[in-house]
C-alpha cells in the first residue's frame, strides 16, 4: 500500500498567494470589468467545488482509515496464518496468528528461513513441496507436514502456497497456514476404529454384508467365501451374484423380504432360505437384517447378517419325520393320543382319545371338552403333581391313573402316559406328548379282587384267633406236662439217691480188682450223667457223636488212657485212637493242640 505525498499547509498557501498576484497583474491589464466579473463568479464557483472535494477527500480518508482497521483485522487477527517468502524460503512477513503458533514475537520470526519450523521427519516434503512450487509457477500447492513451536511441541499443518511476481522481476510466496492437529487425531482416531470395524467385520464367522439405500453392495465379509464358495471380491465385481445364488423356489421369498425392508422399516427382520453354493451344493441360511441410520438420523441402507443353518434344518426335518411317525403309529394304536403345546397351552387330541369316552370331534370342538373338564376332582392333585414332577425333570417320563367322565355321565379309568419331547436351549419344556389308556376292566377287576382280598383277610383274621385261642389251651398243657415231668425226674433222682448210690458206694469200699473197680466207676458216673440231663440240656456239639465215639467221650472225661479205654471196651487201641480223632475233629477242636479230657469236662 503507497503513502500519499502531503505539501505543509505553509508552502502550500506561499505559493497559492503567489499565483494569485500574478493572476491579478494580468487580470488587470488585460480584462475587461465585464470580463473580470464573469472571472470573480468563476473563481468563486470553482472555491465551493473545491470546498465540495475538499469534503469528499477527507471522507476519502476517513474510509480508507477504517479500511485500514479492516485490513489488520483480516490479516493479523486471521484464524489462519499468513507468511510471505522471499526465492530463498525466507520469512519476509508474518501475520500475528502465524507468530503466535510459533510461538515467536513477529518481529523475531521475520527474516528467518521458514524450513527452521519445520520437523526434521517433514523437511523432505517441504522441499518437495516448495520444488513444485517454483516449477509450476503460478500454479497452487498443497501439503500438510509437521511444525515445530519455540518451546519445541509439534502441531500438524496444511500449507496451502502461491507465487507471484513482484514490480522489480523478483518473486515472491505467498503461503495459508492452518492447524489441522485436531483434524488429524479425528482423522486417526476414525483410521482406528475403522481398523477395529474391518477387524471385526472380515473376521467375524457368520456372513456380514451391507447394502446402500440403492440396494448396492457397499460391504461385504470374506467369510461369505466359506459359506458360498465365492469370494468378497466376486460379490462386490457382479452385483448381482447375491440374488442370482438364492435357490430358485426361494427367490419370490427374498423378494417380499427386500420389499418389506424400507426406509421406513427399523425393526430387525429375519428369514430362511436356500442358497446354491459355487460348487452346485444347497445350504441352509438363516438370514437377519437391520437399518442403519448415521448420527444425524439419515439412512445409510442395511446391514445383514447370514449364517449356515444346515445342519440345523436337516435335524429339524428329521424330529418333525420322526413325530409325524410317532403320532401315527400312536393313532393307529388303541390308545387315546394328546400333544400339548406348553407355551401356547394348546392341545391336539387324537380322535381315540375322545371316542373311547363316546364323544364325537364335533362335541371337542363346540363344547370345547379339555382333559381339566372331564377329569374326577378326587384324582386332580395327585395327577398335576405327577405331571409336575416331570417337567420340573425329577422323573424320566410322567405317568397316573385317573378317571374321566364320559358321555353317559359314567367314570372311565384311565392309564395316562408321557415325555417331554422338546425343549428350549435353555432347557425349558416346549411340547408334553403321550397317551392315554382305558384300564375301566381292569380296574373292575382289581376292586373284585381287592374284595376277594378283604374277604380272605376276615377269613385268615377269624382263623388266627382261633388258632391263638388253641395255642393258649396247648401252652396251659405244656405248662402242666413240664410239672409232670420235672416231678418225675425229682422222683427219678430221689429213688437213684435211695435205693442204688448207697450200694454203689458200699461196692466201692470192697476190695476189687482194677477191672471191677473201673465198671463201678462207670456205672456212677453214668447214673451221674443220667440224673444230669434232667434238669441240664445236652451241648449240641456231644449230639454230634455216635453212640460209640460218647462212650469213649465218657472214659477220656474220667481221665482214662487209650490202653484202659481198649481193655474196658474189649477194642484195639489203634480203634479208641481213630474214635479220640474223630471226637476232636466234631467238637471243632483237630487244629488246636486243647487238652480232650479237660474240654470234655468244661462241657458237663
Amino acid at each position: 500500500m503507497t503513502d500519499t505525498v502531503k505539501i505543509p499547509s505553509q508552502e502550500l498557501r506561499k505559493r497559492a498567494e503567489k499565483k494569485v498576484l500574478e493572476n491579478k497583474a494580468t487580470a488587470h491589464e488585460l480584462l475587461s470589468p465585464e470580463t473580470s466579473s464573469q472571472l470573480l463568479h468563476e473563481l468563486q464557483v470553482h472555491q465551493i467545488e473545491l470546498e465540495i472535494q475538499n469534503e469528499e477527500l477527507r471522507d476519502t480518508q476517513h474510509k480508507l482509515e477504517i479500511s485500514q482497521a479492516h485490513y489488520f483485522d483480516l490479516y493479523n487477527l486471521a484464524p489462519v496464518g499468513y507468511l510471505t517468502l522471499n526465492e530463498q524460503g525466507i520469512i519476509i512477513e508474518a501475520n500475528l496468528t502465524c507468530a503466535n503458533w510459533l510461538g515467536v514475537v513477529r518481529a523475531k520470526l521475520v527474516n528467518r528461513p521458514l524450513s527452521h519450523f519445520i520437523f526434521s521427519q517433514d523437511q523432505d516434503r517441504y522441499y518437495l513441496h516448495h520444488n513444485q512450487l517454483t516449477a509450476t509457477e503460478k500454479t497452487p500447492q498443497e501439503c500438510e507436514l509437521r511444525m515445530v513451536r519455540a518451546d519445541c511441541s509439534l502441531f500438524w499443518a496444511h500449507l496451502q502456497a502461491t507465487s507471484a511476481q513482484e514490480v522489480d522481476g523478483t518473486s515472491e510466496c505467498r503461503i495459508v497456514i492452518s492447524d489441522i492437529t485436531k483434524q488429524k487425531l479425528f482423522e486417526e482416531e476414525l483410521r482406528l476404529s475403522e481398523e477395529k470395524f474391518r477387524t471385526i467385520a472380515d473376521y467375524t464367522y457368520d456372513w456380514e454384508y451391507w447394502l446402500s439405500p440403492t440396494k448396492a453392495l457397499l460391504y461385504n465379509s470374506p467369510s461369505c467365501k466359506g459359506l458360498t464358495g465365492f469370494s468378497a471380491e466376486e460379490f462386490m465385481s457382479e452385483p448381482k451374484l447375491l440374488f442370482s445364488i438364492i435357490h430358485q423356489d426361494d427367490r419370490e421369498k427374498f423378494n417380499d423380504h427386500q420389499k418389506c425392508c424400507c426406509e421406513t422399516s427399523t425393526e430387525a427382520r429375519h428369514i430362511t432360505f436356500r442358497i446354491i453354493t459355487k460348487d452346485g451344493g444347497m445350504r441352509w441360511i438363516g438370514h437377519s437384517c437391520q437399518p442403519v441410520y448415521s448420527a444425524q438420523g439419515q439412512f445409510l441402507g442395511r446391514r445383514a447378517s447370514n449364517r449356515n443353518i444346515t445342519k440345523q434344518k436337516l435335524l429339524e426335518e428329521e424330529i418333525k419325520l420322526n413325530e409325524e411317525r410317532l403320532r401315527l403309529g400312536l393313532e393307529a394304536s388303541t390308545d387315546g393320543v394328546w400333544d400339548r403345546n406348553l407355551i401356547s397351552n394348546e392341545v391336539y387330541y387324537g380322535e381315540k382319545w375322545y371316542t373311547v369316552l363316546g364323544y364325537t370331534e364335533f362335541d371337542v370342538k363346540e363344547k370345547s371338552l379339555t382333559w381339566e373338564k372331564l377329569l374326577h376332582p378326587d384324582d386332580k392333585s395327585k395327577t398335576m403333581v405327577a405331571i409336575q414332577q416331570h417337567l420340573d425333570g425329577l422323573t424320566p417320563h410322567y405317568e397316573s391313573e385317573f378317571r374321566m367322565r364320559n358321555k353317559a355321565g359314567k367314570w372311565q379309568w384311565f392309564l395316562s402316559r408321557g415325555k417331554v419331547v422338546q425343549k428350549s436351549k435353555k432347557g425349558i419344556p416346549l411340547r408334553f406328548l403321550g397317551t392315554n389308556t382305558d384300564i375301566t376292566k381292569n380296574k373292575i377287576n382289581e376292586l373284585k379282587l381287592q374284595d376277594m382280598h378283604d374277604i380272605l383277610e376276615q377269613k385268615v383274621t377269624e382263623r388266627t384267633n382261633e388258632i391263638l385261642e388253641v395255642n393258649v389251651a396247648l401252652k396251659v398243657l405244656l405248662k402242666k406236662m413240664e410239672k409232670d415231668t420235672i416231678d418225675l425226674e425229682q422222683k427219678i433222682t430221689d429213688n437213684i439217691s435211695t435205693l442204688i448210690n448207697p450200694y454203689l458206694e458200699k461196692l466201692q469200699d470192697l476190695d476189687l480188682d482194677a477191672q471191677h473197680r473201673i465198671i463201678v466207676d462207670m456205672l456212677i458216673a453214668n447214673l451221674k450223667n443220667l440224673t444230669s440231663s434232667f434238669t441240664h440240656v445236652v451241648s449240641s456239639e456231644m449230639n454230634k457223636l455216635t453212640p460209640t465215639e460218647l462212650q469213649v467221650a465218657n472214659l477220656v472225661k474220667f481221665g482214662k488212657n487209650t490202653k484202659e479205654i481198649a481193655a474196658l471196651m474189649n477194642l484195639a487201641p489203634g480203634t479208641i485212637s481213630i474214635h479220640r480223632k474223630n471226637i476232636r475233629k466234631k467238637l471243632g477242636i483237630s487244629q488246636h493242640k486243647t487238652n480232650l479230657q479237660a474240654y470234655l469236662s468244661s462241657k458237663t
